[in-house]
This record gives C-alpha cells, sequence and structure tokens, in this order.
C-alpha cells in the first residue's frame, strides 16, 4: 500500500472537493496508485468518489483507532493456539479509544472471510477504510403552505414568506 500525506497539496484539493472521511480517501487513493503503479493522486471520479454536496460524513471508530495505535502495534494477529489472548488484548486498547464492540467484531470477522491471519496495522485500516465506505445523499425538500387572507394569499415555507394580492 502506498503512504498518503495529507499534507500534500493535491489531497488537500481532493480532500476540500470530497465528502468522505481523510481516511476512506486516502485508502481509496492508495489502492488506486498500487492498481495503477504510479505516485500520482487520481481525480475523485477516477477513485469513484462524488463532489461534495449535502452529503452526510460518517466514519468508523475502529478506523480511526487503528491509525492511532500504529506505533503501538505495527501489525493484527487473530488467536493462535500458542497465543489465544491477542483478540483479547486488542478488543481492549480499541474498546478503551471508544471503539462499540460490533466494529471490533466487523473487524476479525473481516480477517477471518479474507483468510489473514497477521496483516500490518495501516494496511487492516486502509482495508476497511475502503471496504466499508458509502455516501448518503440527502436531498431536502421545503413544503409550501398557502393561507387565505383578506388581503390574498401568503406563502410560508421554511426559508421565506412572501405575501400575494391581486
Amino acid at each position: 500500500m502506498y503512504c498518503i500525506n495529507e499534507r500534500n497539496s493535491e489531497f488537500i484539493a481532493l480532500a476540500e472537493k470530497s465528502a468522505q472521511p481523510n481516511d476512506v480517501l486516502k485508502a481509496k487513493i492508495s489502492i488506486w496508485q498500487e492498481e495503477n503503479n504510479t505516485d500520482k493522486f487520481p481525480t475523485l471520479k477516477q477513485i469513484g468518489i462524488e463532489e461534495r454536496k449535502d452529503i452526510v460524513q460518517y466514519d468508523l471508530k475502529a478506523i480511526g483507532a487503528l491509525n492511532s495505535i500504529v506505533g503501538i502495534r505495527e501489525t493484527i494477529r487473530l488467536n493462535t493456539k500458542e497465543k489465544p489472548y491477542i483478540e483479547t488484548n486488542l478488543r481492549k486498547l480499541l474498546q478503551g479509544k471508544g471503539v462499540y464492540t460490533e466494529q471490533v467484531d466487523m473487524l476479525f470477522d473481516y480477517m477471518r472471510a479474507n483468510n489473514i491471519q497477521e496483516i500490518s496495522t495501516e494496511d487492516l485500516a486502509t482495508r476497511l477504510a475502503a471496504e466499508y465506505s458509502y455516501t448518503i445523499k440527502i436531498n431536502l425538500a421545503t413544503e409550501s403552505t398557502f393561507i387565505q387572507k383578506s388581503s390574498g394569499f401568503r406563502e410560508e415555507s421554511e426559508d421565506k414568506i412572501q405575501a400575494y394580492t391581486d
């Protein structure tokens, strides 16, 4: 996986246009660079991200927590017969950083489903961000109400009130 510098001007420009959290954006850029054997930055369209509009931003606490422990734990491993408490120790560490039990379970389920016994902490965070990122669009509409007054009709809506007369 390629390492993406968040201070790079090209990354900053993409982040400002994107509604994705930085971890997700870095993951998608890294995968695109690896697949295309380049260190150039893609466009948002090339990595399947729409430009920012009315979008809800949400990211998994597990991804942020994994990124925060990169210096503490270089790799994440599943339990073995020789070391049956690896997952318990990691679970305690991540939950201490505010990660919900369901997200920790998802992390281990992802590793088992992809037959990963050991992976670098940074690569796991990148893969989870790429796998479990979604964009949700919200389209807002206002409802207008017309009230009959002796001087005419008045339209009321969330953002404006206009008077109408005959």
